[in-house]
């Protein structure tokens, strides 16, 4: 039905009955990372390793949602995890196929290309990974590699959705480094703010000063000046 927020009010109404309703908290934390909120998803597949919920699918989620929440020091340790309890080759391949979406992420097209190779190694029907390793090719500019690559995976109605879900995913990138720009730029703002509140304080002090200094000053000329008066008399 396409209707992911009435979807998460259920599972949080599942979550009043029963807090630890595993499945409720890892559907409300995959919506939140569909929804561009990867450190509030962190935040339910977390609670879940505390629950003691501990699979190659849970830790796979967890890589992703450490990545895009810039987490990098947990992002690899958690794939590393994942890679170690695939029960199946089926679940190794979605490891090793999201961990060939981080290396295009960081630019690494070669460690994308190995890591798409290992998911067909483990599961050769992984059509995914087989557009995406046609759209490597691509801008490499081998273009009969690609089509071998498009046959193999199955058409290239596919590879356009895989095209449109890199597109997606730069979109977000965007609009993350939009937002980190404008908290530096907040954040410059109210220091400019704090220094020039400063300044005006340090110039009403020293104005301050200086007023007090020459009201004593005028008050002992005045002093002096009667003292003389009265010698002359």
């Amino acid at each position: 039905m396409n209707n992911s927020s009435s979807a998460a009010e259920y599972y949080k109404e599942v979550l009043k009955q029963d807090n630890t309703h595993v499945e409720a908290i890892a559907c409300i934390g995959s919506n939140h990372f569909y929804s561009d909120q990867p450190e509030i998803a962190l935040r339910f597949y977390r609670r879940l390793l505390q629950m003691g919920v501990y699979n190659c699918q849970l830790l796979n989620n967890l890589g992703l949602c450490c990545f895009y929440a810039q987490q990098y020091d947990m992002t690899l340790t958690s794939f590393e995890r994942a890679l170690s309890l695939a029960e199946n080759e089926e679940e190794a391949a979605d490891v090793w196929y999201n961990l060939g979406h981080i290396a295009v992420g960081v630019g690494d097209v070669n460690l994308a290309h190995q890591c798409f190779r290992l998911a067909l190694v483990n599961n050769n029907h992984h059509a995914e990974a087989y557009n995406n390793l046609a759209v490597l090719e691509m801008r490499k500019g081998h273009v009969e590699q690609k089509e071998e690559e498009g046959e193999g995976g199955g058409g290239g109605g596919a590879g356009e959705g895989e095209e449109k879900e890199e597109e997606e995913e730069e979109r977000r990138r965007a609009r993350r480094k939009k937002k980190q720009k404008q908290k530096r730029k907040k954040k410059k703002k109210k220091k400019k703010k704090k220094k020039k509140k400063k300044k005006k304080k340090k110039k009403k002090k020293k104005k301050k000063k200086k007023k007090k200094k020459k009201g004593g000053r005028e008050r002992g000329g005045r002093r002096g000046r009667a003292g003389r008066g009265g010698g002359r008399i």
